[in-house]
């Protein structure tokens, strides 16, 4: 008989033998009461108020959810175990450990379930997992082990579960370690914290989860086998008053000890509305913060994104993760922003900024500051065409029907390919919201007024015919294909903004062909003098028109023609008399463009710049060989054009559009080119 070692008391208790000991640390970790505990063959009740009442010894807290039945079960399997896990001499040594499981007393299946993410789910939570919640968890487990900031924009179709994997995610790496630090952010508090409660719940759950009967009969779900607090240790702080654990904010017991009171909170809720964070955190996990409400105006989207990057991204350690998780909404909405953000590897995941634009000039030798992780709906790549329909008992109903990668439906239950809210049915009636929200593409291509095909050249939609594709391959900015005839037609175009960027951009056209050769583009916010200035005390111009009209004499193309956009060409440009002046002195013409007028007409509107991307006949500077900035510039008219009329601005797909819409003014006379023939008296008159 062993007597277990009691605390140094006038108090005289009975002796406690080593297995009953070791049932009521044991269980009593675990969150039974102590009446619970006596009933299971442990200590009395009496006996283990008297002990945790002495100085020095742990006080607990009972669990509310704690069942008789599952002592039962614990108690086979301490049994089953050897009678007890542990030595109370070394409990004793190292009281930290009384909350939370070691290592080296893990059961298998808890050790596997740390590395099985599949398993985890369905051990821990009765979930079952697809393969691409088996992707997504791996992505962010691989993100933590990585040196640096990682940043991931996950995008999958609204009512696939994402919110619930993410929980998942959460609670997987919270249990794998318990020192990390996270962040659940929400489009509001009150959500956010609505989630940061279910994970509190399964921290401190001691009885298995029970499934709902129908998702168990689909294969969806399966009744918990144990909880996280049963293998792997509380996670519920004892002094639960002394220490943090409520619903928006939490901190569970440490592995090493480490009073819960002088760490930092395990999770915390944190929304669009809440005051400003003083820390920083290992991950964050931002579920659905875009919505229809903030994402309806342009302004919205704006305020969000720098909300986002000044109170979100910054709250990254250096070696943190960030998942910024949703479904799309808009062509122009977060995720779409966040993903242009660019940075180079030489300098660990800033930001390169150089001109006034965000990823304005930020040279060829930058990557995505987010990596972007899409799950679409449906995989056409994987598409059979048949679906599987049928007869319940058929193997081939969707029901049965294998998820992707195997199949190409992502989720065949939650999102079926027939039936009504199907996605046939959603490509068919809602094209646009199939392609944006369900396949999470950028725009959908059915409503564009550029389709990416013609930019990138290959077969047509519409008619199946071959598309040349809009790209000179190897042609720098202000350059010109080799061995290209004249005469040529040199034109800027330049799309104003009081407030916001300006759109300039620099044509050369070769009437016999009617090819329009992108030579320069600019996109950045300035006033008026920026754009055209004078000094009277030096007599000269300054600014980006004279930069630009003497560069392109220099290259014996000067701009004869300035299209500016009407209003802002009266405001800012006509009535200042230097302007004047600098337009008689390099013999060139300011034509004012209408544009409320003809953005509508059929012939002339906004709609003409389609066809003339589909024939190839807009020429983009595309070289890319690690030097070149063409085809980045290039891209900033690429974007607008093939995003147009769901992106977010289109400065520079109108300020093409001023130089398409005047061509016809540009182009050479017929009359000039080939005159009349004259009568023969008048040729002999001539010639006298």
């Amino acid at each position: 008989m062993y007597v277990a070692a009691q605390p140094k008391t006038n108090i005289k208790r009975p002796r406690v033998d080593r297995k009953r000991f070791a049932l009521y640390i044991e269980l009593r970790n675990r969150g039974f009461s102590q009446t619970e505990i006596a009933r299971m063959g442990g200590p009395s009740a009496r006996w283990q108020a008297g002990y945790e009442a002495e100085p020095g010894q742990s006080a607990y807290r009972t669990l509310s959810d704690a069942r008789r039945e599952m002592c039962a079960v614990w108690l086979k399997d301490l049994e089953a175990a050897g009678g007890h896990h542990f030595n109370p001499k070394v409990l004793e040594k190292e009281p930290g450990l009384l909350g939370a499981l070691p290592a080296h007393r893990l059961r298998p299946e808890a050790e596997a379930a740390l590395e099985d993410f599949e398993l985890f789910r369905a051990r821990y939570l009765g979930h079952v997992s697809l393969p691409w919640h088996v992707e997504a968890a791996r992505v962010i487990r691989e993100a933590l082990k990585s040196s640096g900031r990682q940043f991931i924009c996950m995008n999958v179709f609204p009512g696939s579960g994402k919110s619930t994997l993410n929980r998942d995610i959460a609670l997987w790496v919270t249990v794998q370690n318990r020192a990390i630090r996270g962040l659940w952010g929400g489009a509001s508090l009150r959500l956010a914290g609505r989630e940061t409660q279910q994970l509190r719940s399964m921290l401190e759950r001691t009885s298995p989860v029970k499934s709902d009967v129908d998702m168990i009969a689909k294969g969806r779900a399966v009744d918990a086998v144990s909880s996280l607090a049963e293998e792997f240790g509380m996670f519920k702080p004892a002094h639960v008053g002394g220490d943090i654990w409520t619903r928006e904010m939490f901190t569970v017991i440490q592995a090493d000890g480490t009073p819960t009171s002088e760490k930092e909170a395990t999770w915390t809720a944190f929304g669009r509305d809440s005051h400003v964070l003083g820390w920083r955190v290992d991950l964050e996990i931002w579920d659905d913060l875009v919505t229809n409400r903030n994402h309806r105006t342009l302004e919205g989207r704006d305020d969000l994104e720098d909300w986002f990057i000044q109170e979100g991204e910054s709250r990254l350690e250096p070696d943190g993760v960030l998942d910024l998780c949703g479904q799309r909404i808009h062509g122009d909405d977060l995720y779409w922003r966040r993903l242009q953000d660019r940075i180079s590897d030489e300098f660990d995941a800033e930001p390169v900024t150089i001109g006034d634009d965000p990823g304005d000039d930020i040279g060829p030798n930058t990557r995505s500051k987010y990596t972007h992780i899409v799950f679409p709906a449906h995989d056409d790549s994987k598409c059979l065409g048949d679906h599987l329909r049928g007869d319940p008992n058929d193997p081939h109903h969707p029901d049965n029907a294998k998820a992707w990668p195997d199949g190409c439906l992502l989720d065949p239950v939650r999102m079926p390919w027939y039936g009504a809210g199907g996605l046939l049915q959603l490509r068919t009636n809602r094209p646009r919201m199939y392609d944006l929200t369900y396949q999470q593409k950028d725009v959908s291509e059915v409503d564009v007024l550029v389709p990416k095909v013609y930019i990138t050249g290959g077969v047509d939609p519409e008619d199946g015919s071959e598309l040349p594709g809009c790209w000179d391959n190897d042609r720098d900015l202000c350059r010109l294909p080799k061995n290209l005839a004249g005469p040529f037609i040199s034109v800027a175009t330049v799309d104003p903004s009081p407030t916001k960027f300006w759109a300039v951009q620099w044509w050369v056209i070769q009437p016999s062909t009617q090819q329009c050769f992108l030579m320069d583009l600019e996109k950045r916010q300035m006033d008026a003098p920026d754009f055209l200035d004078y000094y009277p005390e030096t007599g000269e111009h300054a600014g980006m028109m004279e930069d630009w009209q003497r560069r392109s004499v220099q290259m014996g193309l000067p701009i004869r023609h300035w299209v500016v956009e009407k209003n802002a060409a009266q405001r800012f440009m006509l009535q200042y008399n230097h302007v004047q002046t600098w337009i008689r002195q390099n013999g060139a013409r300011i034509i004012g463009h209408q544009t409320g007028m003809n953005k509508g007409d059929e012939t002339y509107g906004i709609q003409m710049v389609r066809e003339w991307f589909r024939f190839g006949r807009i020429r983009l500077p595309g070289a890319a060989d690690g030097v070149s900035r063409a085809r980045i510039t290039s891209l900033k008219l690429v974007d607008e054009v093939t995003r147009y009329p769901h992106g977010g601005t289109d400065d520079q797909m109108m300020a093409c559009w001023f130089m398409l819409h005047n061509l016809p003014k540009l182009m050479p006379s017929k009359a000039a080119s080939n005159p009349a023939p004259r009568p023969s008296w008048l040729s002999e008159l001539a010639g006298r």
